[in-house]
């Protein structure tokens, strides 16, 4: 399952504490039978190839690993290991949501970066810094203009677009997950499958074909979820159902997901803002993934989102609480 880890020069490349030789040894823990020893692996392997939100020359080459044992059946906790690689290739997601990823202008941007011409851009930070309204606000400046590295600049933002391109390179064999027979691993796969909208047909095929037999509302509601960040239109009418049914958690995510495809109306309004004030009771079984189980935060984004798309005669009393929503938003 792990064949070939040993051929790659890690000692050569580099994570957040130096040459990452330690990695190897990491992923292996976390196939391990002794839960303390795969609980100690994941939270090195948190602390050096992701550190906080970062990723780094070595993040990349330990995810196709990482993958094999997400789909090896006898690995403990391969859910955690789903969730592992989904942080390794985005980040923290509240950096997106409520929106969905935009990759092809993070891609754009790297271009950007790469083409840069140093001293320009050094220009433009020193008439930043002129342009401060404080003395206060100008050192902060100083400091931000004064670290300034742009090879350091090109070589984090490849470090993480590499890392995000070797987790969609897995995506494909990853997708099986979905058809899993533990609750916990699918649910972690239907998280992981709705920030890749580069493979968003095969993924949206797959997604559909799990809410057709989906039992369990919190695999469902990370699945809704996801496809509505993918754009899957032609889910409005599963969607609906979902909305007028009796599961409070499949109302929720029904709504997220109508509400980031732009089919937003008083039903869609009524149930978010009833959510960002009231959210749904967490259940037995896998926890939504997104936003890390903030439900009623997540409700208010969606809404805060809307706030300046939205007609007037679409707004009415079931709307109640959207203000308190937006400020929510507002002051996180």
């Amino acid at each position: 399952m792990l064949a070939g880890l040993d051929e790659i020069g890690w000692a050569g490349l580099k994570h957040a504490y130096g040459p990452a030789d330690d990695v190897p040894g990491l992923i292996r823990a976390l196939a391990s039978t002794e839960p303390d020893e795969r609980e100690r692996a994941r939270r090195a392997l948190y602390g050096n190839i992701f550190h906080q939100g970062s990723r780094y020359e070595a993040t990349a080459y330990a995810v196709p690993f990482l993958a094999r044992l997400a789909v090896g059946p006898q690995v403990p906790q391969r859910d955690e290991i789903v969730r592992m690689l989904a942080v390794m290739a985005i980040g923290y997601d509240e950096a997106y949501l409520p929106a969905s990823l935009n990759i092809a202008g993070w891609r754009a941007r790297i271009e950007q970066v790469r083409a840069a011409d140093p001293a320009e851009t050094l220009r433009q930070l020193d008439a930043w810094v002129e342009a401060a309204r404080s003395e206060g606000e100008r050192v902060m400046r100083e400091i931000r203009r004064d670290l300034y590295d742009p090879e350091t600049e090109l070589r984090a933002a490849q470090a993480e677009l590499s890392a995000y391109d070797a987790v969609r390179a897995e995506v494909a064999g990853l997708r099986g997950l979905l058809e899993d027979g533990d609750p916990q691993v699918r649910a972690a796969a239907c998280y992981l499958a709705g920030w890749f909208p580069e493979e968003a047909a095969e993924s949206v095929a797959w997604l559909r074909m799990l809410l057709s037999r989906e039992s369990v509302p919190g695999v469902s509601a990370n699945a809704i979820i996801s496809a509505g960040l993918l754009g899957d239109a032609g889910l409005e009418p599963r969607l609906r159902d979902y909305l007028s049914g009796q599961e409070p958690l499949l109302r929720w995510a029904s709504a997220i997901a109508l509400a980031r495809l732009g089919l937003a109306d008083p039903d869609v309004l009524g149930a978010l803002a009833a959510a960002s004030e009231d959210p749904p009771l967490p259940g037995p079984g896998p926890p939504v993934h997104f936003l890390d189980g903030n439900l009623k935060g997540y409700a208010a984004q969606a809404l805060a989102a809307l706030g300046g798309h939205l007609p007037a005669d679409v707004i009415d009393p079931s709307c109640m609480g959207w203000p308190e929503a937006s400020r929510s938003r507002r002051s996180r």
